[in-house]
């Protein structure tokens, strides 16, 4: 679940939407890419919502980050698990592997273990 983000919030998160906005070519006006979610921002989610057919509610929620993330998704890109997650909240692989106890620290070891628990490495 995306921690929905408004109108008067700032910080890192803003800057990851106000990228993808840019990138699909919506006008950010003269600050640009600045971390601030107000004005040209908010016209800019409200218009891609509407070109999504998302509510236009002007906030980035569950849908309306999702919708971004596959709108600027291109052929290449790493964290294909980011459509789930909140901006700015993606775990390097390291960390994905101490979270589910693998002893070893391996990811293989890790990727083994959440198979077993979900019955889709039973047969191997």
């Amino acid at each position: 679940m995306v921690h929905p983000i408004a109108q008067g919030d700032r910080g890192p998160a803003v800057e990851d939407v106000q990228k993808r906005l840019l990138t699909l070519g919506f006008d950010l006006g003269p600050t640009g890419v600045d971390g601030v979610f107000w004005g040209a921002t908010l016209t800019a989610v409200r218009r891609f919502q509407a070109d999504h057919s998302l509510d236009e509610d002007g906030v980035v929620g569950n849908e309306t980050w999702a919708a971004l993330v596959d709108a600027t998704f291109r052929l290449g890109d790493r964290l294909l698990g980011a459509r789930i997650l909140a901006p700015m909240t993606c775990l390097p692989p390291c960390a994905l592997a101490r979270s589910a106890r693998s002893p070893s620290g391996n990811i293989s070891a890790m990727a083994r273990n959440w198979q077993r628990q979900r019955s889709w490495w039973s047969a191997r």
